[in-house]
């Protein structure tokens, strides 16, 4: 039996408010599965569940997985265990391609940075703020799952980190923005290299940003998010310009 919708589920899959229906659907859809939200082998929620979900119709979600089927992201199965599976899709990660995403997002990509640094050190604050007991260990959790995997699948757990944080922080609309943020960078960070010696510092940055919510200090969690979120911004700059 599935489990049921984790709380970063919720957050991802909220309604759809676009005139772009079919579209920012797809999106959202192909960003769980871009970003390893959803790994290779697991099964995408029902139909019936994400119509629901995103407030579409099922022949919506009908379309959108046919076409996560024609680009290779999926592999769809009939019967009562059918369902929409996520594919292993080979990344041909390298500098060239990552320079490549990043000319094709153009002043995107600057935005999208600056909106970074401004909405997720303040989530940071609020959950230092907000955040039960609870929420704090399901954050430890992130942390350790971060510090246990390497190469491409450090992406997923890292999603689940910063999706963790937004959501201690007890605001819809932070929870909604700071999604965003992922969702526009998810292709870059899909093909840009992955160095180790960048995630083992990347984990260490996360433990300050674990230990100051966990203290409720929020000046101290807005810092370390800063700190975090300017470093990765450095190491694009460093790397594709």
């Amino acid at each position: 039996m599935d489990a049921g919708p984790t709380p970063l589920d919720l957050m991802v899959f909220g309604p759809i408010r676009s005139v772009n229906i079919f579209e920012e659907t797809l999106e959202r859809v192909a960003y769980t599965i871009k970003s390893g939200i959803y790994q290779p082998g697991t099964r995408l929620p029902s139909e019936r569940e994400l119509a629901a979900r995103l407030e579409v119709s099922r022949a919506t979600l009908r379309e959108v997985n046919r076409a996560l089927e024609q680009a290779g992201y999926v592999e769809l199965r009939r019967g009562r265990t059918g369902g929409a599976f996520v594919l292993e899709r080979p990344v041909e990660a390298s500098m060239e391609q990552a320079r490549r995403v990043a000319r094709e997002m153009g002043d995107q990509l600057p935005a999208a940075l600056d909106y970074r640094w401004a909405v997720e050190p303040a989530a940071a604050a609020l959950a230092a703020l907000r955040a039960d007991d609870s929420g704090v260990r399901q954050l430890e959790e992130c942390h350790a799952e971060c510090m246990a995997v390497s190469g491409r699948a450090y992406r997923g757990a890292d999603v689940r980190f910063h999706g963790q944080v937004a959501l201690l922080a007890r605001s819809p609309t932070i929870a909604a923005a700071v999604t965003g943020i992922q969702q526009e960078l998810s292709d870059l960070f899909s093909v840009t290299p992955v160095v180790e010696s960048v995630l083992r510092h990347s984990d260490d940055q996360h433990a300050a940003v674990v230990s100051a919510i966990k203290s409720g200090d929020a000046a101290a969690s807005r810092a370390a998010m800063e700190e975090h979120v300017k470093g990765t911004e450095a190491f694009l700059r460093a790397f594709l310009t």
